[in-house]
Protein backbone atom coordinates (compact mmCIF):
# COMPACT_ATOMS: atom_id res chain seq x y z
CA UNK A 1 0.00 0.00 0.00
CA UNK A 2 2.01 2.83 -1.65
CA UNK A 3 -0.80 5.57 -1.19
CA UNK A 4 -2.38 5.57 2.11
CA UNK A 5 -6.13 5.03 2.29
CA UNK A 6 -8.92 6.12 4.58
CA UNK A 7 -12.10 5.73 5.69
CA UNK A 8 -14.64 7.88 8.23
CA UNK A 9 -17.10 7.10 10.18
CA UNK A 10 -19.33 8.58 12.48
CA UNK A 11 -21.53 7.55 15.47
CA UNK A 12 -23.71 9.82 17.35
CA UNK A 13 -22.34 10.55 20.94
CA UNK A 14 -23.50 7.85 22.95
CA UNK A 15 -21.40 5.43 24.98
CA UNK A 16 -23.53 2.65 23.66
CA UNK A 17 -22.30 3.53 20.19
CA UNK A 18 -18.94 2.64 20.90
CA UNK A 19 -18.97 -0.67 20.27
CA UNK A 20 -19.38 -0.07 16.52
CA UNK A 21 -16.54 1.73 16.12
CA UNK A 22 -14.44 -1.10 17.90
CA UNK A 23 -15.98 -3.26 15.10
CA UNK A 24 -14.56 -1.18 12.49
CA UNK A 25 -10.98 -0.31 14.14
CA UNK A 26 -11.04 -4.99 14.64
CA UNK A 27 -11.49 -5.00 11.31
CA UNK A 28 -8.41 -2.99 10.24
CA UNK A 29 -6.59 -4.87 12.47
CA UNK A 30 -7.32 -7.82 11.10
CA UNK A 31 -6.41 -6.75 7.32
CA UNK A 32 -2.76 -5.85 8.62
CA UNK A 33 -2.78 -9.52 10.30
CA UNK A 34 -2.49 -8.51 13.24
CA UNK A 35 -2.30 -10.75 16.63
CA UNK A 36 -5.02 -11.01 18.11
CA UNK A 37 -3.60 -9.37 21.10
CA UNK A 38 -2.66 -6.57 19.32
CA UNK A 39 -5.98 -6.05 17.71
CA UNK A 40 -7.22 -6.09 21.16
CA UNK A 41 -4.93 -3.27 22.32
CA UNK A 42 -5.09 -0.97 19.18
CA UNK A 43 -9.22 -1.89 19.50
CA UNK A 44 -9.44 -0.54 23.64
CA UNK A 45 -7.14 2.38 22.58
CA UNK A 46 -9.54 3.61 20.29
CA UNK A 47 -12.78 2.98 22.03
CA UNK A 48 -11.30 4.57 25.58
CA UNK A 49 -10.86 7.29 23.38
CA UNK A 50 -13.96 7.68 21.63
CA UNK A 51 -15.50 6.88 25.50
CA UNK A 52 -13.07 10.07 26.47
CA UNK A 53 -14.51 12.50 23.80
CA UNK A 54 -18.16 11.58 24.69
CA UNK A 55 -17.80 11.75 28.53
CA UNK A 56 -15.24 14.98 28.46
CA UNK A 57 -16.74 17.12 25.20
CA UNK A 58 -17.83 20.50 26.30
CA UNK A 59 -21.88 19.06 25.40
CA UNK A 60 -20.93 15.75 27.25
CA UNK A 61 -24.34 14.30 27.08
CA UNK A 62 -25.99 16.79 24.66
CA UNK A 63 -26.68 15.88 20.96
CA UNK A 64 -23.74 15.58 18.13
CA UNK A 65 -21.32 13.14 16.99
CA UNK A 66 -17.93 11.54 16.99
CA UNK A 67 -15.65 10.46 14.44
CA UNK A 68 -13.40 8.42 13.37
CA UNK A 69 -10.80 8.56 10.79
CA UNK A 70 -8.41 5.82 10.13
CA UNK A 71 -5.64 6.33 7.55
CA UNK A 72 -3.98 3.49 6.91
CA UNK A 73 0.10 3.50 5.36
CA UNK A 74 2.15 0.20 5.03
CA UNK A 75 4.06 1.02 8.45
CA UNK A 76 1.53 2.30 10.49
CA UNK A 77 -2.10 3.31 11.38
CA UNK A 78 -3.23 6.83 11.82
CA UNK A 79 -6.69 7.22 13.76
CA UNK A 80 -8.08 10.45 14.16
CA UNK A 81 -11.26 11.13 16.97
CA UNK A 82 -12.57 14.17 16.22
CA UNK A 83 -15.42 15.99 18.02
CA UNK A 84 -16.72 19.35 17.17
CA UNK A 85 -16.67 21.66 20.20
CA UNK A 86 -14.68 22.09 22.52
CA UNK A 87 -12.73 19.19 25.06
CA UNK A 88 -11.76 19.52 28.06
CA UNK A 89 -7.96 20.08 28.73
CA UNK A 90 -6.06 17.25 29.39
CA UNK A 91 -4.16 17.30 32.56
CA UNK A 92 -2.15 14.25 31.73
CA UNK A 93 -1.55 13.20 35.38
CA UNK A 94 -2.46 10.30 36.75
CA UNK A 95 -4.51 10.07 40.00
CA UNK A 96 -2.23 9.17 43.73
CA UNK A 97 -3.13 5.44 44.50
CA UNK A 98 -1.19 2.79 45.67
CA UNK A 99 -0.72 0.19 42.97
CA UNK A 100 -0.38 -2.23 45.58
CA UNK A 101 -3.51 -1.57 47.50
CA UNK A 102 -6.72 -2.52 45.47
CA UNK A 103 -9.03 -0.26 47.53
CA UNK A 104 -6.59 3.02 46.49
CA UNK A 105 -6.99 2.33 42.65
CA UNK A 106 -8.99 5.05 41.33
CA UNK A 107 -12.23 5.04 38.93
CA UNK A 108 -11.67 7.61 36.71
CA UNK A 109 -8.40 9.25 35.62
CA UNK A 110 -6.59 6.62 34.17
CA UNK A 111 -8.42 7.13 30.14
CA UNK A 112 -5.41 8.56 28.57
CA UNK A 113 -2.62 6.81 30.30
CA UNK A 114 -4.15 3.67 29.25
CA UNK A 115 -4.03 4.93 25.60
CA UNK A 116 -0.99 6.05 25.75
CA UNK A 117 0.63 2.87 26.92
CA UNK A 118 -1.38 0.87 24.11
CA UNK A 119 -0.46 3.25 21.30
CA UNK A 120 2.56 4.55 19.62
CA UNK A 121 2.13 8.00 19.53
CA UNK A 122 -0.84 10.42 20.84
CA UNK A 123 -1.38 13.68 19.96
CA UNK A 124 -4.28 16.79 21.10
CA UNK A 125 -5.41 19.47 18.99
CA UNK A 126 -8.46 21.78 19.89
CA UNK A 127 -9.44 24.60 18.28
CA UNK A 128 -12.65 26.33 19.69
CA UNK A 129 -14.69 24.49 16.64
CA UNK A 130 -12.69 21.06 16.75
CA UNK A 131 -11.27 18.46 19.20
CA UNK A 132 -9.09 16.00 17.58
CA UNK A 133 -7.41 13.15 19.42
CA UNK A 134 -4.18 11.20 17.13
CA UNK A 135 -3.90 7.69 17.81
CA UNK A 136 -0.83 6.56 16.04
CA UNK A 137 -0.01 2.42 15.85
CA UNK A 138 3.05 1.56 13.70
CA UNK A 139 3.15 -1.94 12.08
CA UNK A 140 6.13 -4.51 11.84
CA UNK A 141 6.69 -6.29 8.34
CA UNK A 142 6.81 -9.95 9.01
Amino acid sequence: MDEPVSITISIEKDLKNAFLVGLTVNAICSYFELGREECYKVELGIIEAINNVIRHSGEAGGSGSVELTARLHSNRMVFEVSNWGNMEPSKGDLPAFDPEDIQTLPEKGMGLHLIRSLMDEVKQNSSAEKSTLVLVKYISKK
